[in-house]
């Protein structure tokens, strides 16, 4: 009568009978009615690990390099779709011992957290990142001169990236503009715009 449903009692008055199928009645494998069961969706093996994380020198830098790789990873290699405590442990294992010992000794409420990537990649942001010393911005920023081999138009990209974070307010633009001129390799071409009364509006 009921198909593949093994009824456990009989059908109470006033209970709507697809309710007490559906809360009341074993559903046989295989039988009409039963549940489609998702296939989990595989992690590709093919798609190279990120590198590890570097700990030395500036750490916020290389977790923000590190960050922006492990995004682009574990939407490739389909780890996204996987569970937490997998995403987590994956991640652990792509650290390094350098910075699996930073992780350790970060404060998590529960043993629970420790194994939420959502958590995990909270905390370490606060740790690596922290709150921007506008100081430390501002001197990498007026350091940063033109590489060998790198374009005009990488070079001034560079240079808006690490201006965001040094609060220049109105003066960004015209900050730029004279580490540009500082920070170019070629001395000729310093020398014309030195000569170029607008330079305002060559970049």
């Amino acid at each position: 009568m009921f198909g593949a449903c093994v009824l456990l009692v009989y059908l109470p008055v006033n209970v709507g009978i697809v309710e007490f199928l559906r809360t009341r009645c074993v559903v046989m494998p295989g039988g009409e009615g039963a549940p489609t069961v998702e296939t989990p969706t595989p992690v590709l093996q093919n798609v190279p690990f990120p590198s590890k994380l570097q700990t030395k020198r500036n750490l916020a830098s290389n977790w923000k390099r590190f960050r922006r790789v492990w995004t682009n990873y574990e939407v490739a290699s389909r780890l996204a779709k996987q569970s937490k405590e997998e995403r987590t442990a994956t991640l652990l294992t792509c650290f390094g011992p350098d910075a699996l010992e930073i992780v350790d000794g970060l404060s998590f409420a529960s043993e629970e957290e420790r194994k939420d990537i959502d958590v995990v990649l909270e905390i370490l942001d606060a740790f690596c990142v922290g709150e921007t010393n506008e100081i430390c911005e501002r001197y990498q920023f007026n350091k940063r001169d033109q590489e060998s081999g790198e374009s005009v138009d990488s070079y001034v990209a560079a240079l808006r990236t690490l201006a965001k974070k040094c609060n220049y307010g109105s003066l960004l633009d015209s900050l730029i503009r004279d580490r540009i001129v500082v920070g170019i390799r070629d001395n000729g071409t310093r020398k014309r715009l030195l000569q170029e009364p607008k330079l305002d509006q060559m970049y």
